[in-house]
């Protein structure tokens, strides 16, 4: 309630779009359930309705603390942004690997996967932030060692 009240008393932050999402006493879990939710959750967003209009590429980032919501938001507006016809892929570092258990499908792998259950082009994948970390150092090494090797 009171980080409700600080965003309603901030001239700036009173600016933002707020979407209020039903308290519900189960998980929504599963395809068709993500994509009932977020019909019911993005349908009246201005923030939505003006972001799918423009074909461009996006990157939507979901934060917050543990057990908030985080992995039902991303992934019912995965969904929602599917509807409206972009090809979307969600990826997640949670080491919990709760986007596989809230989508009801392994997506672990560190490779995209075509979600089933529905005709929408969905992508999703689960990440090791540590071992990506890892890869892309190594890269970088490579890199840096074929640039000195190639200066005169």
């Amino acid at each position: 309630k009171r980080a409700l009240d600080m965003l309603r008393e901030d001239g700036k932050l009173s600016q933002l779009e707020q979407l209020r999402s039903p308290f519900l006493d189960l998980e929504v879990k599963g395809v068709p359930a993500l994509q009932y939710f977020g019909m019911g959750l993005w349908r009246d967003s201005s923030t939505l309705k003006d972001s799918v209009t423009q074909r461009d590429q996006k990157f939507v980032i979901v934060g917050g603390k543990g057990g908030v919501g985080k992995t039902t938001t991303s992934s019912s507006l995965a969904l929602s942004y599917a509807q409206e016809g972009h090809t979307v892929l969600i990826v997640s570092t949670d080491p919990a690997h709760s986007l596989g258990d809230s989508l009801c499908q392994d997506v672990s792998g560190g490779q995209p996967v075509l979600l089933e259950g529905t005709d929408l082009p969905v992508y999703a994948m689960e990440i090791n932030p540590e071992e990506t970390m890892d890869q892309l150092r190594g890269l970088l090494r490579k890199v840096e060692e074929s640039d000195v090797s190639s200066d005169p």
